[in-house]
C-alpha cells in the first residue's frame, strides 16, 4: 500500500488523516448495513429495516462523502442512500457533503491538465513513505478519478431533479471531462481502455496486464498512471523520474499502470452510461433554461 510494498505496514489504515483505531473494516460494515437496509425496505421487512436504520444513523461513517476506493468505501454506501432515498432517513448532511466535495473536484479540474479531479500539489499520500516524490497519481489513478466522476454524477442528478439546471450542467461537464481524460486527452495520449472493435477511438491501450481476458475484448480499463507503488515493475519509468500523470509504462505489460481490476471497470461503466444516456438531457435542459 505504499512505495516499499515489502515493508510491513497496516493496510487497513488509509491516508495520513486516518485514525489507526478506526481501520477500514468499519467502512465495510457501514456499506454492508446500508445495502441490506435498502433491500429490507424494498422487500417490506419493516422490523429489520428499522433496526438497521438506527445502526446506520449512529455509525461514524454515515452520510460521508469523500475520496473512495477499494480500501475506503464509505462513500459507496452514502451514494446508495442518495440514489434510493429511503423515506425514513434524513440525508440532508449527505447532500451537503456531496455538493461540497463535488465543488472541490470542479475547482481542481480548473487547474493544470484538463480533467484531473484532485490537487496534484497535495502531499496527502506522502505520509511516512520516505521520499519527496509526488505520489498523487497512485496505483489505480484512473479508478480514483472515475470514482470522483461518480460523485459528480450524483450531484448532477440531484441538482437536475431540483431544477437547478445550471449547477447540474456544471457537474455534468465535470463528469465529461473525466471521461475525456480517460479516453485519451491525457499526458500519454492513450485511451485508457481497450477498444479493438472501435477504430474511431485512436490510440487505445493495448498490452494490458491481464492473462484472463484478451485485449481484443473492448472496455478493459487500465488502472493508469502510477507514481506510488511501482518500485518493482521493470517496465515503468524510474520511480519519481516524471510528473505523476506521465508515470505510465509505454512498453511492456507492467502491472503498475496496465493492470486490469474489477473496481476500475466497475467505475468506468456507470460513467459511460451517464455520459451517453443522461448527460444529453441534463445539458439540453440547462441550455433551454438559460434561454428563458
Amino acid at each position: 500500500m505504499w512505495h516499499e510494498p515489502r515493508t510491513h505496514r497496516d493496510p487497513c489504515v488509509s491516508g495520513p488523516e486516518a485514525d489507526p483505531k478506526d481501520n477500514n473494516i468499519n467502512d465495510d460494515h457501514y456499506v454492508a448495513m446500508v445495502e441490506i437496509f435498502l433491500a429490507a425496505e424494498q422487500f417490506g421487512l419493516k422490523d429489520e429495516a428499522n433496526a438497521l436504520r438506527k445502526k446506520i444513523e449512529n455509525h461514524p461513517h454515515h452520510q460521508r462523502i469523500d475520496l473512495f476506493f477499494f480500501a475506503a468505501i464509505s462513500t459507496e454506501g452514502t451514494l446508495s442512500l442518495l440514489s434510493n432515498r429511503p423515506e425514513s432517513m434524513d440525508l440532508s448532511k449527505a447532500e451537503t457533503n456531496l455538493f461540497a466535495y463535488s465543488d472541490t473536484i470542479l475547482a481542481y479540474q480548473k487547474v493544470g491538465y484538463p480533467g484531473i479531479t484532485f490537487d496534484v500539489r497535495s502531499d496527502y499520500w506522502d505520509s511516512d513513505d520516505q521520499d519527496d516524490v509526488d505520489n498523487n497519481f497512485r496505483w489505480g489513478s484512473n479508478r480514483m478519478q472515475l470514482n470522483d466522476a461518480r460523485i459528480l454524477m450524483a450531484a448532477a442528478r440531484i441538482s437536475h431533479e431540483n431544477k437547478r439546471y445550471g449547477e447540474a450542467a456544471a457537474y455534468t461537464n465535470g463528469v465529461l471531462r473525466v471521461l475525456d481524460q480517460i479516453s485519451g486527452t491525457n499526458a500519454v495520449a492513450l485511451a485508457m481502455y481497450t477498444s479493438h472493435n472501435y477504430p474511431f477511438i485512436e490510440k487505445a491501450v493495448t498490452r494490458t496486464h491481464d492473462r484472463a481476458v484478451s485485449d481484443k475484448e473492448d472496455g478493459k480499463l487500465a488502472l493508469g498512471p502510477n507514481n506510488w507503488t511501482n518500485s518493482s515493475d521493470p517496465d515503468m519509468p524510474p520511480f519519481g523520474s516524471m510528473p505523476g500523470m506521465k508515470m505510465f509504462t509505454l512498453t511492456g505489460t507492467g502491472w503498475a499502470s496496465r493492470e486490469i481490476s474489477i473496481d476500475g471497470n466497475g467505475a468506468l461503466f456507470p460513467v459511460v452510461y451517464f455520459a451517453t444516456e443522461l448527460a444529453p438531457k441534463i445539458l439540453q435542459d440547462a441550455k433551454e433554461a438559460s434561454q428563458n
